[in-house]
């Protein structure tokens, strides 16, 4: 269990300790859709309700302004799903105190103690691991517990006793970059570039380099002083030396200008960004430019529907929170992570049943809760158990889509709506179904399907192509079923059944070893698939099937 600390200092003392150095953070106003209340001086909200406040410690100006202020959607929106709270048996009003720590580590301290003197039961934040360590220590000090969202350094965790995290860490992330670069990319030179004096920057640049040196891989690295417009001449070093990717693990602000140096000198291999160049302007200043952006993160829209159409409607609601989105609703990373970050911190409360800080952090090592983002569990230091991530390419060629036909067709809608035209989508053979048409209509028009059971249509399954057997079943199916469409999944269930009772009929036995034995070595003449048969109880399939969709309706490709 993660080791925790008394809470050595009252909160008067706290605010003696800092007299004389007011915080120069400013303050971001949370509107009425993500507070709920305004706190009264009795300790009430305006409701007559007691209130919980939950800090958000985030950069909404400074390099990293953009990436935070997405990050704060998170906990905004879900403040907006749910206000309240409760808490031995009253209701509590749920309000965000939502500081400003300008990105740097040197004003980290002076907007973590703005949290502290605002009475806040836990923090979450921040965007960047140097200001999360800088301001970690006077959340320590305090004894009130912090959950990082998208700060990704080890340290953040490791070096402070109270902070926990739902993203994954910079030695995973620099790692699976390197692996991909490497086994996927076929890159055997990489060129790395990160800013002087950054430890979310320099650490991602070292896992990286360890990874792609131990795969076989040559690198080479620069880095660059903090508030440089100029990338030119760094990209024309990177050309110079033969690399094939450029690894950037840096701010929103530095990597937009990178974009810029690299589609003006001509670069013809891949950027390569970590969660932090996972920002809807980021991946905006690629549009139009000959350049391949490939960024590790830690959601992609589409993983959870009914989330990704809440959190749109509620932006296009609120106009501010829609700019603060870059002005449009693609929904970021970080902001998932957010919302997840905000439920499980009321997770912690709940098992503590208090507002009191020592209690929520002596809650926080045992909470489960399964998020958007996926299941939040931490480990002895407070890290999530995390062992998967995205990789999301800016303007991609070929994007091959994976999950429920519900899942495709958000996607391939969501594609069209941001404008994402010129790309060939590859998915699987479970799409191939009447009730994904009837979701994506044309918009689907060109995506490439393959699998192993036909389209089970009048015009497409033909004696000729897939035998009387097959043609027979599908006919038979709509007479019995003329309310259904025949499908791969009536096909296989089909198939089940049959292989079942036919091994049964063979051995003259129910013996399970035995049935399986029979149907490894039948000759069955299956309606599911184009040609088969079964190895070690496996299904070896010989062909596929390989359709698109036209005017609406799937095709032979």
């Amino acid at each position: 269990m993660k080791k925790t600390i008394a809470l050595l200092l009252c909160l008067c003392m706290l605010a003696c300790l800092f007299v004389g150095c007011a915080s120069t953070s400013t303050t971001e106003k949370p509107t009425s859709e993500t507070t709920t209340t305004e706190t009264a001086a009795s300790g009430t909200s305006a409701s007559g309700n007691k209130v919980l406040k939950i800090g958000i410690f985030e950069p909404l100006t400074g390099d990293n302004g953009a990436g935070g202020k997405q990050e704060t959607l998170g906990p905004q929106y879900g403040n907006y799903v749910q206000p309240t709270i409760e808490i031995g048996g009253e209701t509590y009003d749920i309000q965000l105190e939502i500081v400003d720590n300008r990105t740097t580590a040197e004003n980290g301290p002076s907007a973590a103690s703005e949290l502290v003197n605002r009475g806040v039961s836990i923090v979450l934040g921040s965007y960047g691991s140097g200001v999360s360590m800088a301001g970690g220590k006077v959340f320590e000090e305090a004894g009130i517990p912090a959950i990082g969202i998208g700060c990704t350094n080890p340290q953040v965790t490791s070096d402070c006793s109270v902070y926990f995290r739902v993203c994954f860490l910079d030695p995973f992330q620099g790692t699976v970059h390197a692996n991909y670069a490497f086994k996927e990319m076929g890159a055997t030179k990489a060129y790395t570039l990160a800013m002087l004096g950054s430890d979310y920057d320099q650490g991602l640049v070292y896992y990286f380099s360890e990874a792609f040196k131990g795969l076989g891989g040559e690198v080479v690295s620069e880095d660059f002083p903090e508030g440089n417009a100029n990338f030119v001449s760094y990209i024309n070093n990177a050309m110079a030396d033969g690399a094939d990717v450029i690894f950037c693990p840096v701010s929103t602000n530095y990597a937009q200008l990178i974009i810029e140096a690299a589609a003006a000198q001509g670069f013809k291999g891949a950027i390569l960004g970590t969660d932090t160049v996972d920002n809807n302007m980021v991946l905006e200043s690629t549009k139009g430019k000959d350049v391949r952006l490939l960024v590790t993160t830690f959601y992609q829209e589409g993983g959870s529907p009914e989330f990704d159409e809440g959190i749109k409607k509620w932006l296009n609601e609120n106009p501010d929170m829609l700019t603060n989105n870059g002005g449009n609703d693609m929904v970021s990373a970080v902001t998932a992570m957010g919302y997840d970050a905000y439920f499980t911190a009321l997770e912690a409360i709940k098992a503590a049943d208090s507002t009191d800080p020592a209690k929520i952090l002596e809650a926080l090592p045992n909470v489960h809760y399964e998020g958007v983002t996926g299941v939040v569990e931490f480990d002895d230091i407070g890290d999530a158990k995390r062992d998967a991530a995205y990789i999301k390419e800016a303007n991609p060629e070929i994007i091959y889509l994976t999950g429920g036909y519900n899942d495709i067709a958000n996607i391939i809608l969501q594609a069209q709506k941001i404008g994402l035209n010129n790309v060939q989508f590859v998915g699987p053979g479970d799409v191939l179904l009447q009730e994904f048409l009837d979701l994506v209509g044309t918009s689907a028009d060109g995506i490439i399907l393959g699998g192993t059971t036909p389209v089970y249509s009048d015009e497409l399954l033909t004696e000729e192509a897939f035998g009387k057997t097959v043609v027979d079943f599908k006919n038979r199916y709509n007479e019995l079923y003329p309310d259904s469409t025949c499908d791969g999944f009536a096909a296989c269930a089909y198939d089940a059944a049959m292989l079942a009772m036919q091994a049964a009929s063979h051995v003259g036995t129910d013996d399970g070893m035995a049935l399986v034995k029979e149907i490894e070595t039948m000759d069955y003449d299956c309606v599911s698939a184009v040609a088969m048969h079964y190895e070690n109880g496996n299904t070896v399939v010989k062909d596929v099937c390989i359709y698109t969709i036209k005017d609406g309706k799937f095709t032979n490709y």
